[in-house]
């Protein structure tokens, strides 16, 4: 006897992975995901066990944004099936039958409320549960008069008997308070708010909220496994044969040469002062600022030579150009939505290695910027190309010192073949630096030690005269114009009324559930007239704002600032079973320490404050919409198993903000018989990072609704770098077994600033 599946029709929903990790999970039943663009599979009913309709955004009016659903609910009885509907496939249930669905005064979009229950198979031992929301739209069967008129079917719709309601909005219980405006919002919204229904006849139910959500309860997880049991029991009674359904290489060296001292008196600067002492390419990931930080334990300087290999693309473009010194050539790309990713796999394949020391976390490898427009693509987003800058842009590293802050070591490393003559001449300069009482002045040390500088490029202009993009987390240009020092930049921003305008357009689409958040952008473009070199102005950054994670990016014609509290995703080498673990730590909330009063004096908020100012539903909220997102891209990667939560929504302190982080970790698990390479460490790490983009903090949710959305309500205009991640995918190997580390900086402050001087 087969096994029993279910049929997940998924909407376009961010959500929906989260929803079928949920379901094989507790039910152990393996599901088959339908897209609702798709026909129903002809038979498909001697497949399949039940059907899932999940969320998505739109109206279950719009026969674009319910698709296949329609079929669902008017297929003939020897072909019915059990169907629990989530969310949209709930409103399209109460449609199909008769019922309205309406929009609210106020979204209910990421809030935690308690719903009451009746005594039906769907809750059976739950008379009341916790459960989340996403829904600006609410299902109705007619006007409750009285609480008996709550539980019995209206005339309207017949066919539908209510099971369960949000009244009164547990979460609005209490005064409306300054912070949380939303809940005196809330209050503008129906009393009786519709969270579940089923078919008098038809083995048909439908919730309106979310069982899956990381913040609701377990006993609304439990709805599924009681709707799986309901579903069984018809199966059993109409037609028990139902049971017996079916299912359906580049040429590079492998050695990597290594030195480890103690790091000393040696910092970030002096270690790029000495060994590319100009402004010309390099790629430093600098994590000196993060002592007082349990994140950023490395920092990473990659040097980058003129006969460095450069791999550039450009969104919208079929193929990928590689540079090595004067010689350059391109490379077609092949299909669909991940295409650059699988020339990454691939590029990354064929230069593994397979020794080195263990205890830096990076031996050489891919440094750079994948842009937001490139991020789109993995959504299939079409983007227009821009022509001034690369959407993607990486160097192929291949010397470079990595320091360890908390062991205070630092490791000079090369993977170039036969290199060990300038990790060792690299070495002896650092290690003058690091104990200058050892090394007296006559002995004859030069600053610059000729052949670790003698492939470095020729001096150039150190001015900024070329177009760049400069991220920090502080949002006013009243910080980086006092950072920058001399004659005060000119700043163009945007106007109010632009933005406002904007900003209402996003709450239209929102109200009419087009979107449960939408995280709007903006551009500032900053004229500098007083020339500086590029590296100084990153330091005069970092002094500004010293979050755990800096970037300085400076690869041909682009220059990259950056300083953000963020790491977005990192995953572990494979331990002794070959999994790999991946983290996320989004972060979807900010308070700031110093806060200037209406009358110039300063208010400083203690980690209490932040703390309560945090707890707000709408920060919450906010934060919890992300959360599940991630989730559900992380589930989505093949050969993900064990998503889970390991922190969530905590407080945070950094330098000069609190923030409210989450931790989200996955472990990816190899599976070497099915000879694909896909499934190996490396090649996973890249889907996961493919996978997870564009980052949904800068997004909102649905990811690609949200994203379609945001393309227009901004006029197009592209994001560029700032959205988009930064940082370094390493290989480290042995055998045929790779790990991948990306540590990406990602938020800064929302203004992107195009320097010209």
């Amino acid at each position: 006897m087969a096994q029993p599946r279910i049929l997940f029709i998924d909407a376009y929903d961010s959500f929906s992975n989260n929803i079928i990790t949920l379901v094989e999970g507790s039910l152990g039943v393996p599901v088959t995901k339908l897209t609702i663009d798709s026909p129903l599979p002809s038979n498909f009913h001697e497949s399949y066990a039940g059907i899932i309709v999940g969320p998505g955004p739109g109206s279950p009016y719009k026969p674009a944004d319910v698709g296949c659903i329609q079929q669902v609910w008017s297929l003939p009885e020897d072909q019915m099936l059990p169907v629990l509907g989530i969310c949209l496939g709930f409103q399209s249930l109460v449609v199909h039958f008769g019922g309205t669905v309406e929009q609210l005064p106020y979204p209910r979009h990421g809030i935690e409320t308690d719903v009451q229950c009746c005594n039906d198979p769907l809750f059976r031992g739950i008379p009341k549960l916790r459960s989340v929301q996403y829904h600006s739209l609410h299902g109705v069967l007619g006007y409750p008069t009285d609480s008996e008129s709550l539980w019995t079917p209206h005339k309207t719709c017949p066919e539908l008997v209510p099971l369960a309601w949000d009244i009164d909005h547990a979460f609005s219980r209490g005064p409306p308070t300054p912070e949380d405006p939303r809940i005196a919002l809330d209050r503008l919204n129906p009393t009786h708010i519709l969270m579940s229904v089923k078919h008098q006849t038809k083995p048909f139910y439908g919730v309106q909220f979310h069982p899956e959500s990381v913040c609701s309860s377990p006993e609304a997880r439990q709805v599924v496994c009681n709707w799986w049991q309901a579903a069984k029991e018809w199966t059993s009674r109409h037609r028990s044969s139902r049971a017996d359904v079916i299912s359906d290489t580049a040429s590079v060296s492998n050695a990597v040469f290594s030195k480890t001292m103690d790091l000393g008196n040696l910092s970030v600067t002096l270690i790029r002062d000495h060994l590319k002492p100009t402004d010309d390419e390099l790629v430093v990931l600098d994590s000196e600022m993060a002592q007082n930080s349990p994140l950023g334990n490395y920092s990473i300087v990659g040097l980058v030579y003129p006969d460095t290999l450069r791999i550039s693309y450009s969104a919208g473009h079929n193929h990928v150009s590689l540079q090595k010194g004067d010689e350059s050539t391109t490379e077609a790309l092949g299909d669909g939505d991940h295409r650059v990713f699988d020339f990454l796999k691939s590029f990354m394949e064929e230069r593994k290695r397979f020794h080195g020391n263990e205890d830096s976390p990076f031996w050489g490898g891919l440094m750079g910027y994948i842009s937001y427009e490139a991020c789109l693509e993995t959504l299939g987003i079409d983007t227009t190309p821009q022509p001034e800058r690369p959407d993607l842009q990486f160097a192929f590293v291949e010397r470079s010192v990595v320091i360890d802050h908390t062991a205070r070591q630092l490791h000079v490393q090369s993977i170039m073949p036969d290199d060990h003559k300038w990790v060792d001449e690299a070495a002896a300069i650092l290690d003058r630096l690091a104990h200058p009482d050892l090394f007296p002045e006559e002995n004859g040390f030069e600053k610059h030690g000729p052949s670790c500088a003698a492939s470095s490029t020729s001096s150039k202009d150190n001015s900024l005269d070329s177009p760049a993009t400069s991220t920090s987390s502080l949002p006013t240009s009243a910080d980086i114009a006092a950072s920058l020092e001399g004659p005060r930049p000119k700043f163009t921003i945007p106007t109010e009324a632009a933005y406002s305008r904007k900003i209402r357009e996003c709450k239209t689409e929102i109200q009419h559930g087009n979107s449960y958040e939408l995280c709007l952008t903006d551009q500032t473009e900053i004229d500098i007239s007083t020339p500086m070199p590029a590296w100084t102005r990153y330091l005069r950054l970092r002094r500004v704002n010293p979050a755990p994670f800096g970037a300085f990016i400076r690869l041909g014609p682009i220059t990259v600032l950056s300083s953000s509290p963020e790491r977005f995703l990192s995953w572990t080498r494979p331990n002794a079973e070959d999994e790999v673990t991946c983290q996320f730590r989004p972060i979807k909330g900010t308070v700031k320490k110093r806060q200037e009063n209406p009358d110039g004096s300063t208010l400083f908020i203690d980690l209490a404050t932040a703390t309560n100012i945090l707890a707000s539903p709408k920060e919450r909220a906010e934060s919890l919409m992300i959360v599940d997102l991630i989730r559900h891209d992380l589930t989505g990667v093949k050969n993900s198993r064990d998503v889970r939560t390991t922190s969530l929504m905590q407080v945070e302190e950094y330098e000069s903000v609190y923030q409210l982080v989450t931790v989200i970790e996955g472990i990816l698990q190899p599976t070497y018989a099915t000879n694909d390479p896909r499934y190996r460490p490396l090649e996973m790490g890249i889907d996961v990072l493919a996978a997870s983009l564009p980052p949904g903090s800068m997004t909102g949710a649905p990811k690609k609704r949200s994203c379609q959305l945001l393309r227009g309500i901004e006029e197009e205009k592209p994001r560029s770098i700032y959205s988009g991640v930064l940082g370094y995918i390493d290989e480290m190997a042995e055998w045929d077994e790779m790990h991948t580390k990306v540590d990406a900086v990602l938020r800064s402050f929302k203004l992107v600033n195009q320097v010209v001087g």
